[in-house]
């Protein structure tokens, strides 16, 4: 697939938010997905930042079901996000590649990222954008989850406990390595035997992580704990190269990544348990809204007395949804904000012919269908 929606015409913020950015998958990962996957964003409940130094001017969250993680940082030098250069809405023209850059760690080995930029074309706001693929990947999550529940075909509930305190004991386990923990987990251990079964899926995933198996006896924390133990360490005389090494290191960043991605995998899994059973530690909270008013997409003109007509999965696409594509609006826009796209687009339009030509017709086309599904006056009058 290469790149989506390159410096092409111009979509409204809404649009750019609710569709272009929920569609962005790394090619890798939509081969693992179903057919139409859109992104749902969440956020983890959880923090850890005692030896982490994330730039705090990007602004993360992560699919609550493929668990691909996307960073924006946002540039704005006029200072006021939600208010555009002439008073109406963000238009906003991006690039956003789905073939992953990788940067080589020593350490780790290379680290995925796909890139993208948005912009609007009337004022300042500019915004750089990076997708990662999950470290746990869906084939994996799935392979997981099919030998917890296949054990108990009979009970899905109970199969769907022991999903839960795998991911939750594997959510344990990397927390635990995040703050300097390097004891090593016994597979003759009861506890951790009960708890992980140490079967195929569960010990591919531990070795993704970074957990090296010893001697088939032992799962040990990736080497980096060691040196993140010692940056712990007040005492310690070479504390503070200790902390620059973990702070650079791709793998702790990666560790760090992975508790996130099991916070918000044990939170979906424990949906499918009793409430009372559920843990508090692995909670996440929606970040749709979130990201739509740090890209000024927020609260943006809708038709009165209606619902929006998007899904969160598949689905064929129809001509009235091929239509609002066209135009760049999100499919509960107001009419006003309908022409008002319609007349931007016409005004970019640096084709030979922006009047008839073949722009210009699919431009009309999808103004028409709009108009027809919504029996518009205003729409019709333009």
């Amino acid at each position: 697939m290469g790149v989506v929606n390159l410096h092409g015409p111009g979509v409204l913020g809404g649009f750019f938010v609710k569709r272009q950015l929920v569609e962005w998958i790394p090619d890798d990962i939509r081969r693992q997905l179903p057919e139409g996957h859109k992104h749902t964003w969440v956020q983890p409940q959880t923090a850890f930042k005692r030896l982490s130094d994330a730039n705090e001017s990007a602004w993360h969250s992560m699919c609550r079901d493929c668990l691909c993680q996307l960073t924006v940082t946002v540039e704005d030098s006029s200072g006021t996000v939600n208010t555009c250069a002439d008073g109406t809405w963000h238009h906003f023209h991006s690039t956003l590649s789905t073939a992953v850059d990788a940067s080589s760690d020593q350490e780790a080995g290379p680290e995925a990222t796909c890139s993208g930029r948005a912009r609007c074309c009337k004022c300042a706001l500019a915004a750089n954008l990076e997708l990662r693929p999950p470290i746990i990947e869906p084939t994996m999550t799935d392979a997981l989850a099919s030998a917890r529940r296949s054990a108990h075909s009979h009970h899905p509930t109970q199969g769907t406990r022991e999903l839960l305190c795998t991911v939750s004991t594997m959510f344990k386990l990397v927390r635990n390595a995040c703050t300097g923990n390097t004891r090593p987990v016994r597979l003759d251990s009861d506890a951790p035997r009960r708890l992980l079964k140490f079967d195929a899926p569960c010990n591919h995933i531990l070795e993704i992580l970074g957990f090296e198996l010893t001697n088939d006896t032992e799962f040990h924390p990736p080497g980096i704990v060691r040196v993140a133990e010692e940056a712990l360490d007040a005492d310690n005389p070479s504390r503070a190269a200790r902390l620059a090494q973990v702070r650079t290191s791709l793998m702790f960043r990666r560790l760090e990544r992975a508790r996130q991605e099991l916070c918000v995998w044990g939170g979906q899994v424990q949906r499918g348990v009793p409430k009372e059973e559920r843990q508090a530690v692995l909670a996440y909270k929606p970040a749709a809204d979130a990201l739509a008013t740090l890209l000024g997409a927020g609260g943006y003109a809708q038709r009165a007395g209606t619902l929006t007509l998007l899904v969160a999965g598949g689905g064929e696409h129809s001509a009235l949804d091929d239509a609002y594509r066209q135009l760049g609006v999100p499919d509960d826009a107001a009419d006003a904000l309908v022409a008002w796209s319609y007349t931007r687009l016409t005004e970019e339009d640096q084709s030979a012919d922006p009047v008839f030509g073949a722009s210009a017709r699919a431009r009309f086309d999808s103004l028409v269908t709009i108009s027809a599904a919504r029996s518009s006056d205003e729409l019709s009058a333009l």
